[in-house]
């Protein structure tokens, strides 16, 4: 069969699509978004565990996100994604010609009473098509994960005081007759008397005490103790709390672009061209004359020539089938 120029047309609305597509490869590992998305939830979870901060007793908990697992759900096509390849279009299923005319006289096949004729279409009208296409897929992956919480352990140390230097003031006169001792040599006669029993009675509130003061000379007995401040320690370790632990799922979509596959069940096409066929074209029913034969001919098929009569029937040519066959003509009329 010969076919000229041919001009498909497509019909998808209302087609049952059968894509035979490549399987799209969907990362099994969570998107940053949806791991900022697992953060927060555990960060709310978090804060409604109360607790408080560091260095004031309360306890303090800390958690991580631990990834479980993941499912993907089913892939299904993008609406309005596809992309068809048009040179790929070819028809399939079964076919039906349209716009059909007879071309030439009536020839006749082996031994049939029937007349055949040369059908040529203009249109071949295909029940679905397969075509190459491409096309976006997209599948949503449930992703599991645990809020893993730990609490943190800390120690308070409550500190030491600082302690003053130890010592007294005795009387001098460091050389310049003002003490009491009436001596250079600074040696200490009697009791302390004066600003200076005032010193040692005042003791280490004293701004100075523990320095020479005037005709005060201080005579240190023991070194003072600048004592510890207080502190917490906190425990390195983190004391695991899965009895505080939470768990949850979030849905991350994700497509796959371009994806290409063969269309197996599209929507019905139509070529446009020149479709050579065989139809009958001139029949001698004996139901055409009431009660029996021989018939009457008739046209059939868009024949509208002259030649379905007898005399044509006796000449005609064999266009198939062999021509030593002969039937009983029984419903052929008369020339």
């Amino acid at each position: 069969m010969k076919k000229a120029k041919i001009l498909m047309m497509i019909a998808l609305c209302g087609s049952s699509l059968s894509p035979a597509m490549m399987t799209p490869a969907f990362a099994i590992t969570p998107s940053g978004t949806t791991e900022a998305a697992m953060a927060a939830r555990c960060a709310t979870d978090l804060g409604a565990l109360g607790g408080g901060s560091l260095r004031d007793g309360t306890p303090v908990y800390s958690t991580v996100v631990v990834e479980l697992g993941s499912v993907n759900g089913p892939t299904t096509e993008v609406p309005n994604s596809r992309v068809i390849d048009p040179a790929s279009v070819v028809g399939a299923g079964i076919f039906t010609l349209s716009a059909n005319t007879i071309e030439g006289e009536p020839y006749r096949v082996g031994g049939s009473v029937n007349m055949f004729g040369k059908e040529v279409s203009g249109r071949k009208d295909w029940s679905k098509s397969e075509y190459n296409f491409t096309a976006d897929y997209s599948t949503t992956t449930t992703f599991s994960y645990k809020c893993e919480v730990s609490q943190a352990t800390e120690t308070y140390y409550p500190g030491t005081p600082p302690t003053p230097v130890q010592g007294y003031y005795i009387n001098c006169d460091f050389g310049n007759g003002q003490g009491n001792d009436n001596s250079s040599s600074c040696e200490e006669v009697g009791q302390p008397q004066g600003a200076c029993a005032a010193y040692n009675g005042t003791g280490s509130s004293l701004p100075f005490w523990g320095t020479d003061k005037e005709q005060c000379k201080f005579i240190k007995t023991g070194d003072g103790d600048p004592g510890e401040p207080a502190y917490w320690e906190t425990d390195p370790d983190l004391t695991p709390r899965p009895d505080l632990s939470t768990q949850h799922t979030v849905d991350e979509t994700n497509i796959a672009e371009d994806v290409p596959g063969r269309e197996l069940n599209g929507g019905p096409v139509f070529e446009l061209g020149r479709f050579i066929g065989q139809a009958v074209i001139c029949i001698s029913p004996s139901k055409t004359v009431k009660g029996g034969v021989p018939g009457a001919w008739q046209t059939q098929n868009g024949y509208t020539g002259s030649n379905c009569t007898t005399a044509w029937f006796n000449a005609a040519p064999w266009g198939a089938g062999s021509e030593t066959s002969q039937g009983t003509y029984i419903s052929v009329p008369a020339v």
